[in-house]
């Protein structure tokens, strides 16, 4: 089972789908897994050469796209979590936690304008409105306030429901879908019985402090291990889905930072599940082929779909209309 995390997301359509097309959200995807990898690091460590390499991944992240952004939620949990999971330590009594936060914000802003100094020599190529192609733009665009109409097919769409039934349901496919959503609810769990535990140790200890005058003892690394691991895929996964889920334009091709959090989540729960009473595992052994089998069933026929063969036949089909002065109108899911 320590393989099923990898496998689920071999089997996803989206990421084969984005790859297939080349476009930027595969890149930003992979900037975006980075960025998480530096954090959980940094989390684990505290060093300053921890947070400079996540400002660095956070700004190559945002330079791709602006709304990379979002992952100061998880920085700041990896930063939080840090302090307090080293609190009550005296190897570093005065580390300057806050410097090194203002350190990776630096690293970000400074990296970022140096990939794109245009938002300083050319502003209104950024914030200009009447450029299609700025970021205030776009802004507009993507929050519904400037209907265009490559957006008019998300007219009377319900935000958050549609990023389930859509965005989860064509880019994963209902059983990995199913798999996914209850390997969230298995972590909000997981999350409730590490602060249980953590509150019930830190309550504890601090007592113990009090009457014997002694510094406080920092919460199990286990516990606390286990409490950071949820805290912080959910922080990242609630952070994105709030702001994409409930935006009025919703293209399919958004839900692909979700995919890999959500994939580690499902095959963490079959993980557990396995380690669980030996007469699961039989049982288990069947789930895990179903939903692989489904998942292939539901990502080959779209990759066939996307061949060079099919692409240049359609391409063919479009200049036979051309020719004859007919319009050719496209349209689909994003």
């Amino acid at each position: 089972m320590s393989q099923g995390r990898p496998l689920l997301l071999a089997i996803s359509l989206l990421p084969v789908r984005e790859a297939h097309f080349g476009t930027v959200d595969s890149l930003l995807v992979a900037l975006m897994m980075l960025a998480l990898l530096a954090a959980a690091r940094l989390a684990r460590t505290g060093a300053w050469r921890d947070y400079v390499l996540t400002g660095v991944a956070v700004a190559l992240a945002m330079s791709v796209k602006i709304g990379a952004g979002l992952l100061v939620v998880p920085v700041l949990v990896a930063h939080l979590a840090h302090i307090r999971g080293s609190r009550g330590t005296r190897a570093r009594p005065s580390c300057p936690y806050m410097m090194y936060m203002m350190l990776c914000g630096l690293v970000v802003v400074v990296l970022w304008l140096a990939l794109n100094p245009y938002a300083l020599l050319d502003p209104t190529a950024y914030f200009d409105l009447d450029r299609n192609d700025s970021v205030r733009t776009q802004s507009l665009v993507v929050a519904g306030s400037l209907r265009v109409l490559y957006t008019a097919q998300f007219e009377g769409t319900t935000p958050y429901l549609y990023a389930v039934t859509n965005w989860l349901r064509y880019g994963l496919g209902l059983p990995l879908t199913g798999l996914s959503l209850a390997g969230v609810g298995y972590s909000f769990w997981r999350l409730w019985q590490a602060r249980r535990e953590i509150f019930s140790a830190g309550a504890a200890s601090e007592s113990a402090a009090l009457s014997s005058g002694g510094s406080q003892v920092p919460p199990d690394p286990q516990v606390w291990g286990n409490w950071f691991a949820d805290a912080f895929l959910l922080a990242w996964l609630l952070a994105y889905f709030v702001v994409a889920g409930g935006a009025y334009a919703k293209f399919i091709r958004y839900a692909l930072p979700l995919i890999p959090p959500l994939c580690i989540l499902a095959g963490r729960l079959l993980a557990d599940l396995w380690d669980g009473p030996r007469r699961w595992r039989l049982g288990l052994r069947l789930v895990v082929l179903l939903i692989v089998a489904a998942g292939l069933l539901h990502t080959r026929p779209s990759c066939k779909n996307l061949s060079p063969a099919r692409c240049a036949l359609a391409g063919r089909g479009l200049d036979s209309q051309a020719d004859t002065g007919r319009r050719v109108y496209s349209g689909g899911k994003g």
